[in-house]
């Protein structure tokens, strides 16, 4: 289920301790993987219908996969369902002009992201979901996203001109001392899948804070090329507050908090 691990340092002058002090915050959020689909926008059945332009609403059959499946008891399986011909409705569905309005020619306007899940949730029952857009997200905001249970799309695009994506977040991790290691994982509807084997493929990718111009942004190479690409934003889905917290009680979150000393 649901985990995530909280790692912070004990900053230098809060404690009597020896030396220089240095403090160091580590924050890890994950998503179990096996909760997620993975759908494949590359499928004859979507590229018939919406060509090479599918992965919104193909990257949100994935992530309502795990939304449905951690909070089982409020959805049952009305999301997605719970095959992958089911999958293959939901996306059709979710990308006609009803909702998302994608289309083999120009895909899916951001703009259209969030009012178009309003509707399909709406729809099938569910019209009081959180559902919100994040301009140029923070780490720390993808850092709350997963905390909170949601399920967070990552709209990605490249500096230079090209076409955008859009993923499933699963994880993050940020050191405060050592950037190297800093890094977020997606279930990509390009490649969800290992070969022909069920189940989800995470990809990783290790990411930079990048002033560009006036903004912040989460920067990183695209896997396998040396394009530079930042998340525009993140549309996060949650259940508003008192559902959740039947959630704790289900065992959908585990807390670790580790406090961490590191001596120059």
């Amino acid at each position: 289920m649901k985990k995530y691990i909280l790692a912070l340092a004990i900053a230098a002058g809060l404690l009597p301790i020896a030396g220089n002090a240095k403090a160091q915050y580590v924050y890890s959020a994950s998503e179990e993987l096996s909760l997620f689909g993975y759908l494949n926008q590359r499928d004859p059945r979507i590229t018939t219908a919406l060509g090479d332009n599918g992965c919104v609403p193909t990257s949100w059959v994935n992530s309502l996969n795990y939304f449905q499946n951690v909070n089982s008891s409020y959805f049952g399986s009305s999301l997605v369902g719970t095959s992958y011909q089911d999958w293959i409705n939901t996306d059709l569905t979710l990308a006609g002009p009803k909702y998302l309005n994608t289309t083999s020619a120009s895909g899916t306007s951001p703009l259209a992201i969030v009012p178009g899940l309003e509707s399909y949730f709406s729809d099938l029952g569910f019209p009081g979901l959180n559902i919100t857009f994040q301009k140029l997200p923070s780490w720390n905001q993808l850092y709350q996203n997963l905390v909170s249970l949601s399920a967070t799309q990552l709209l990605l695009v490249p500096f230079e001109s090209g076409v955008g994506h859009a993923v499933s977040l699963v994880a993050i991790n940020w050191d405060s001392t050592n950037s190297a290691i800093n890094s977020f994982s997606y279930v990509d509807p390009e490649n969800p899948t290992t070969g022909s084997l069920p189940g989800s493929t995470l990809t990783t990718v290790p990411f930079a804070n990048y002033n560009n111009g006036q903004d912040t942004v989460v920067a990183f190479y695209y896997p396998g090329t040396t394009d530079g690409y930042f998340i525009q934003g993140s549309v996060v889905v949650t259940i508003p507050e008192p559902s959740t917290y039947a959630l704790f009680g289900l065992g959908a979150i585990a807390l670790i908090v580790v406090y961490r000393r590191k001596v120059a």
